[in-house]
């Protein structure tokens, strides 16, 4: 585990750079370098482009002290975390607080906990502190956007270098939304529906062959139900469920979807686990099995 000691020391060793905002220059047709109003963010150590999108002189990129900062008042709200960085267009940190939040859905082979995720994308965007959960079985990393009180968004920054006070009520909010996230889960998991209906309310019917849908479009279609339920059914072997039979808890059948895009799932290049964790969270299919298990936990529980 890290504590407060020595998150700032794994964070500054993750990210052994700053970002700079230095002005562009525009080229006139005769060669002559003009000067623009716009700015670009760049890394001071191999010097690329941060984002491609400029930004004009009023804006104020954060730095690597606010983000050590930030990240020892979250420690100091959730005990102690193991902490895990990334870099892409910003800075994203992992905190996954100490195992003592642990939740049982399904036995002790099924346990999920909380996982913080700060994002700090160099993009005009806020800074946002997101309460997501953790499961062992499946090595998921899900970010619930439904769950209204697992977010939040944190005020800029340049106004927050003495406020570690505002900033520890935020995170402490943002702890207390663990409940709601275990409620949630709960939920799920003592809601049963069938497998094959669920993915059709996520993915839409399986396309039929005609002259707009090539065969490799159906292909695609079956192997990812494939996949998904290969999952569904490898979980259940590892957990002590019940032999598959179509029938999964709406937990199951949501992990399945958001496990395939985060593990399964083909991408152009290879990626880390970080970066597969990102990625998933942001596909809009597993976003769409969010909505759909929202929906039908609503409609049974209100």
């Amino acid at each position: 585990m890290i504590t407060t000691v020595s998150v700032g020391d794994r964070v500054r060793n993750s990210f052994k750079f700053n970002v700079l905002k230095l002005p562009m220059l525009a080229l006139a047709a005769d060669g002559t370098l003009l000067e623009s109003d716009d700015f670009g963010l760049y890394r001071d150590d191999d010097w690329s482009q941060v984002h491609t999108r400029t930004v004009k002189s009023t804006y104020i990129p954060h730095t690597l002290d606010q983000l050590v900062g930030l990240c020892e008042v979250a420690v100091s709200v959730f005990d102690e975390c193991e902490v895990a960085c990334h870099f892409h267009h910003g800075h994203y940190i992992r905190l996954t607080p100490s195992k003592e939040y642990r939740m049982s859905v399904y036995g002790t082979m099924d346990n999920v906990f909380p996982s913080l995720m700060i994002r700090a994308p160099y993009n005009l965007r806020s800074l946002e502190g997101v309460l997501g959960l953790y499961r062992d079985t499946c090595q998921n990393m899900a970010m619930l956007s439904s769950v209204q009180t697992a977010s939040m968004r944190i005020p800029h920054l340049s106004t927050l270098d003495n406020k570690v006070d505002e900033l520890t009520d935020l995170f402490a909010d943002l702890k207390a939304s663990w409940a709601d996230i275990k409620l949630f889960v709960t939920q799920m998991q003592n809601i049963k529906v069938l497998l094959a209906g669920f993915l059709v309310d996520v993915f839409g019917p399986e396309p039929v062959l005609s002259d707009d849908v090539t065969q490799r479009k159906v292909n695609n279609y079956r192997q990812r139900e494939r996949l998904i339920t290969n999952r569904i059914i490898d979980e259940r072997r590892r957990t002590g469920r019940p032999q598959y039979d179509g029938i999964v808890s709406l937990w199951e059948a949501y992990n399945g979807v958001q496990g395939y895009h985060q593990h399964d799932a083909s991408n152009v290049r290879k990626l880390s686990s970080f970066e597969r964790i990102l990625k998933a969270n942001d596909n809009p299919y597993v976003k769409a099995a969010e909505q759909t298990a929202r929906a039908t936990v609503q409609g049974i529980y209100g």
